[in-house]
């Protein structure tokens, strides 16, 4: 979760194996007929409301954390099987020589 000035950014994720299986969000899932959905939710603290929302589908299922980026203007996602991963993604050499 980020807080944003009255806004809190929130991850949502599918269940790790396929069903929220013995916990509460299961049973409330199937009493109101929804499926579980990986997202971010852009939550109105003031009114205690979803004012926003987006939908990740394909291959993402879980979403571990969320950052705020300022002065960032026009953020991409991309992919590691994408071409772009190899020229995009930059380590730090400080950083990667420790992990090698």
């Amino acid at each position: 979760m980020a807080l944003l000035g009255q806004y809190a950014l929130v991850t949502v994720s599918k269940p790790r194996y396929g069903t929220f299986q013995d916990i509460p969000i299961g049973d409330e899932l199937a009493r109101r007929n929804l499926t579980p959905i990986c997202a971010v939710m852009v939550v109105d603290l003031d009114a205690g409301e979803i004012v926003e929302w987006l939908r990740l589908e394909g291959e993402v299922q879980e979403l571990f954390a969320i950052e705020l980026m300022p002065n960032i203007k026009c953020p991409m996602v991309v992919g590691p099987s994408t071409p772009e991963f190899l020229t995009t993604v930059t380590f730090d050499p400080e950083i990667s020589s420790l992990n090698a």
